[in-house]
């Protein structure tokens, strides 16, 4: 994780206890992705909830090229979506 305004934080209903609040905007998160078979489409899935202003778009980068973005939108700040 890089970046100003990122911070881990607890909750007990995130996975593992805790999740990454990106409310500054600025930063990067970096997967390291281990023991894949060989290239191929793999999924994927990101559980957020939204603390802030929504919609709120990403950008999606695999080995350093942008493939996409991803447009994360909700409809209540307390429960995590898929």
């Amino acid at each position: 994780v890089v970046g100003s305004g990122l911070t881990r934080k607890s909750d007990p209903t995130a996975s593992g206890g805790t999740y990454l609040d990106m409310g500054a905007q600025t930063g990067t998160v970096t997967w390291t992705v281990h023991n894949v078979a060989g290239a191929g489409t793999y999924p994927i899935v990101f559980c957020y909830k939204l603390n802030y202003d929504h919609p709120k778009t990403q950008y999606l980068n695999v080995n350093g090229t942008r493939v996409g973005e991803l447009v994360f939108d909700a409809t209540s700040a307390s429960t995590w979506f898929t």
